[in-house]
């Protein structure tokens, strides 16, 4: 397998507020197709173009009392033969800090909905989420979520810590 992409960002502070724009275009190419072995997925190895875009607009200070963030992302790849995929998904993260150390974290909005249709995009179904981030420091926050999307119940946990080499 080979994969080559461009990843360009764009980000500027307007004083508190923050506005971050991206975009991704790959390839990936399967050089050594067909040995016998057994087809791992749904779209057999094919060559692919793929593509995703976001852009942002939110507080710029992530240790404010009050945070927010309006987000648009999309994600499209195309296949040899395989139908499309188109992915979209529109919202509100916001979060209040409640002591020194946690936050009351959530989100809002609308995203394609997979179940209908994987290849149509659109912003079909709403989702949620709410929980809690801690942050001992400046190098270490965890958070926790569950929500509801167009699939059913969700669950987010992460982890994050930054050492002097490692992150």
């Amino acid at each position: 397998i080979a994969t080559a992409s461009v990843n360009p960002v764009l980000q500027h502070r307007f004083n508190d507020f923050m506005a971050v724009a991206q975009y991704s275009y790959g390839r990936t190419w399967y050089l050594d197709q067909g040995k016998g072995e057994p087809v791992v997925g749904f779209v057999n190895d094919q060559d692919s173009t793929d593509q995703s875009a976001g852009f942002s607009f939110g507080t710029a200070d992530a240790g404010a009392r009050l945070t927010g963030k309006l987000f648009y992302d999309w994600q499209r790849s195309e296949f040899e033969t395989a139908l499309p995929y188109v992915f979209e998904r529109a919202g509100l993260d916001a979060g209040v800090q409640v002591s020194r150390t946690f936050a009351l974290v959530g989100d809002v909005g609308l995203e394609s909905d997979l179940d209908a249709s994987s290849t149509q995009g659109g912003l079909d179904s709403s989702f949620w989420s709410a929980g809690v981030r801690w942050t001992p420091n400046d190098r270490t926050s965890a958070e926790a979520r569950v929500g509801e999307r167009f699939f059913g119940t969700s669950y987010d946990f992460s982890v994050e810590h930054r050492a002097r080499l490692l992150e």
